[in-house]
């Protein structure tokens, strides 16, 4: 146990560690980056862009095809998530009279597990934590789970239900003789209701609970195998679930830039071909409280999926959202590597960036084998029995506000007049993108997603300006934007600079400083065109300003002392940084703010990565930026040396220049 904790500890001290990590979602002028890549003009945080940048690059190519688990369309293609605060609520019963919720829980505070008696529990949550270890995203454990699971099971035939009773009679003898417990085993025997098993082996299993140190529960394993299914039966209910479809797959192409890719699918399974009866005795009666039979043979992880309803724990990821499906960990990765890849190629340092940027978009959208579908009709999957379920939702759409980082390397790309970024790419994501267009703003979950009224919807308003930048409208950019700055966003942060929506959630902070990264992207993408949407206010008169002022007041960094992980310096600095080189920053107090921040990397503010986007030059159209463009600042080109990068405490310069703003 011991063992498995330090597991369970290194596992979610390191999913955070990731999470933090990430860079925030941009969106660039490509003028800029051409202008000042490979200056002066923040220098140590382009040495970080390009020392990042051939990591980033060498975990790809990602593509869809090599998730090993289908969405509902059993389509290798659709992009598939599931919804990461959704978890299983299993509340299985317990010796056929009683019931407890008894899901496996999962608390990230406390990075332990609190197991209930479900006999299953032991080696479903051995092995997933088995599997969030395994780092490369491979069926080796999965693998080792089952073979472990079937060295538990021998092989049982079909006998009467005479000979049944017998053998369970037989398995309570060996019980009562294994039992530490000095409780006798009940004299009456349950007449059972089926005659699938005989000759079963018996398994003694030992749960531990709060109030006995151990006592032992012996469960009757029986199976009868199929070549399409697989049917459990014994008096406490009856599963049926369909055999797991495996598909081997092996794609090879030299069509994706500088290489050949290889990609191999294995065990793909679908988990909507389970159902699951209804949870009733061998009477026929509803179990106690309404819970589920507790399942008989060790399940795999699968059959939690589509067996126990789901319930919402906001803010509480479920560990096994991204165990177990990796195509929004693909699509992060994918964003963030192309675009620094183009940046880092834009300063003359990482001359191959171009060709990586190139070959992982052509391999995640534009492939004819490895590409992604234009839609996200399986985008955070709410799992759970029944038809219903299984379906994806609007709130999936979220997994793709990443484009704006993704059409921005293009556009670099574009203006560099990259020779890597042929014309046939350029036409080939075009093409994905005005379908994708098509459905983000006609399909039932487009709709739902622009009709919300929090971050998911400032988020839908990124994508849908930065796609229409892509495909040359410009025009219904420009039009997406205005709707967003003239509608929602005016509803979204009152005069003290609270936004009401994110405020009411369980991490006030974090879905506050998300909403505003959300809004800088569409205020940045109006700077591209040309629009100046950073003196927007809302109804009480509110600016995106305000909002950032609100959190500067209530953010601690995170190693202070009973610091909350809600209003965190580090997720909020980067809307610190472009606020002040949005509006200026005439009395220091954004420099200040700043340089008394401790970096989860060790290094300061000016290190960062994002402080290479948050200068006045790349906000042409914002109030003090427009001013900076008049007085064109100019930059030497930076001559680069292979040394540490130091610790900057300098603060944000505070001369008064022209507009009344901060130099």
């Amino acid at each position: 146990m011991a063992c498995q904790s330090r597991r369970r500890t290194l596992f979610v001290a390191s999913f955070f560690a990731a999470v933090v990590a990430a860079d925030i979602n941009v969106f660039v002028d490509p003028a800029y980056v051409l202008q000042f890549a490979g200056t002066t003009l923040a220098s140590q945080a382009q040495d970080y862009i390009v020392s990042r940048a051939p990591s980033l690059a060498a975990l790809g190519p990602w593509s869809v095809r090599n998730q090993t688990i289908l969405p509902g369309s059993n389509n290798p293609k659709d992009y598939l998530s599931w919804a990461p605060y959704w978890w299983p609520d299993c509340n299985w019963c317990l010796n056929n009279s009683t019931s407890t919720s008894n899901s496996a829980s999962y608390s990230t505070a406390s990075s332990s597990i609190t197991r209930r008696a479900d006999i299953d529990d032991a080696g479903r949550l051995d092995w997933l934590h088995e599997r969030h270890l395994d780092r490369n995203g491979n069926a080796a454990v999965r693998h080792r789970f089952l073979a472990r699971a079937a060295s538990t099971t021998k092989k049982t035939t079909t006998s009467t239900s005479k000979k049944a009773s017998t053998t369970t009679k037989k398995s309570n003898t060996t019980t009562k003789k294994s039992s530490t417990s000095t409780r006798k085993s009940s004299t009456s025997t349950k007449k059972l209701s089926t005659t699938t098993s005989s000759k079963s082996s018996t398994s003694t299993k030992k749960s531990s609970t709060s109030t006995a140190k151990s006592s032992t529960t012996t469960q009757k394993v029986s199976s009868t195998t199929k070549k399409s299914t697989s049917t459990t039966t014994s008096s406490r209910g009856t599963t049926t679930s369909s055999s797991t479809r495996t598909i081997t797959t092996t794609i090879s192409t030299t069509s994706l830039g500088s290489g050949t890719a290889s990609f191999s699918t294995t065990s793909t399974t679908n988990p909507r071909s389970s159902t699951t009866s209804s949870p009733t005795t061998s009477t026929g009666t509803p179990y106690p409280s309404g819970c589920r039979p507790s399942p008989t043979t060790p399940l795999p992880p699968s059959a939690t999926w589509t067996t126990c309803p789901y319930i919402r724990k906001d803010g509480q990821v479920n560990p096994d959202v991204r165990a177990e499906i990796f195509d929004t960990t693909w699509i992060t990765q994918l964003s963030e590597s192309v675009f620094y890849s183009t940046l880092g190629a834009a300063t003359g340092r990482y001359p191959q960036g171009y060709t990586e940027a190139a070959r992982h978009i052509r391999t995640w959208f534009i492939n004819s084998v490895t590409g992604v579908n234009p839609n996200l009709n399986w985008g955070q999957v709410i799992r759970g029995p029944g038809s219903d379920s299984q379906g994806g939702q609007y709130i999936g759409i979220l997994d793709y506000r990443w484009m704006a980082k993704i059409v921005n390397a293009v556009l670099i790309m574009r203006s560099a007049r990259a020779p890597e970024w042929t014309s046939a790419d350029d036409a080939a994501l075009i093409a994905w993108a005005k379908q994708y267009l098509v459905w983000l703003t006609t399909s039932t979950l487009g709709k739902q997603d622009a009709a919300s009224k929090n971050n998911h919807a400032t988020f839908y308003y990124n994508q849908l300006a930065v796609l229409h930048v892509l495909v040359g409208n410009k025009t219904a950019a420009v039009n997406s934007l205005n709707t967003y700055f003239n509608g929602l966003f005016r509803t979204q942060i009152i005069a003290s600079g609270e936004q009401p929506e994110e405020s009411a959630r369980t991490l006030p902070g974090h879905y506050q400083a998300f909403n505003v990264e959300a809004m800088v992207v569409n205020a940045r993408i109006g700077d591209y065109l040309g629009q100046n949407y950073w003196v927007k206010t809302t109804s009480q008169g509110a600016t995106i300003q305000t909002a950032v002022n609100y959190l500067m007041q209530r953010a601690v960094n995170p190693s202070t002392a009973n610091a909350s992980p809600s209003y965190n310096t580090n997720e909020i600095a980067p809307h610190v940084a472009v606020v002040a080189a949005a509006y200026g920053d005439p009395t220091g107090k954004y420099g200040v703010w700043l340089r008394d921040v401790v970096f989860a990397t060790g290094q300061g503010y000016q290190a960062q990565p994002w402080w290479f986007y948050a200068q006045p030059e790349s906000l042409p159209y914002s109030p003090y930026g427009r001013g900076v463009a008049t007085r064109a600042r100019s930059y030497p080109a930076y001559t680069y040396t292979p040394t540490s990068i130091s610790v900057s405490t300098t603060p944000l310069p505070t001369t008064t220049g022209a507009d009344g703003g901060a130099t």
